[in-house]
């Protein structure tokens, strides 16, 4: 027998820098008086961040965005979602959106968590020359910037901010070397 207890409680409904109180009574402490013991806990909350696999993209590659933010881990025992049904101030909507210079309007897009409990959330999106985006496909081409926005409701300052991460489409050259200049009419090339 430890004498001590162990409970799990789901906080709801509390708002950053709220502070939550727990009590506990006593009928009989060392002493053998009633007392009531209280702890305090302070409700924060934290600012996200976005992030992406790479850089550079080639047309037609798939970007892995991911948002980290321990706010948006609403439930700690399930898989948790940030949807697209958000809406900016400036009338965009999602809480993760993508847009390329081709496509100024962008897409607002889901990200899933990455397990449960993880605050850590990702999604994959495509990159193509499409004629509109749609699902996780932006219309983009060779040179276009791609920009991904997440809307952090509640930074750790409370502020709703906008947090950027951004990647460039590029294509290369290829390249084909032989290992001679010249072969004989049965040779063997190698490339």
């Amino acid at each position: 027998n430890t004498n001590e207890f162990k409970a799990n409680i789901s906080l709801s409904d509390q708002s950053r820098g709220d502070t939550v109180t727990f009590k506990y009574y006593d009928d009989e402490n060392a002493a053998g008086n009633d007392q009531a013991i209280s702890a305090f806990a302070s409700i924060v909350s934290n600012t996200g961040t976005i992030s992406l696999d790479k850089a550079i993209y080639a047309i037609g590659a798939k970007a892995t965005v991911t948002v980290i933010d321990p706010d948006r881990n609403l439930s700690p025992t399930a898989i948790n979602t940030i949807d697209s049904s958000g809406t900016f101030a400036d009338n965009t909507a999602g809480d993760v959106t993508v847009k390329s210079t081709t496509d100024s309007t962008g897409l607002a897009v889901d990200l899933t968590e990455t397990g449960v409990d993880t605050s850590t959330f990702e999604q994959k999106i495509t990159m193509n020359d499409v004629t509109s985006s749609s699902g996780t496909t932006i219309d983009a081409v060779k040179g276009d910037t791609i920009t991904f926005k997440y809307r952090d409701a509640s930074d750790s300052a409370g502020a709703t901010v906008a947090i950027l991460a951004t990647a460039s489409l590029s294509a290369t050259t290829g390249a084909v070397t032989l290992d001679k200049s010249e072969y004989a009419s049965t040779g063997k090339v190698v490339i």
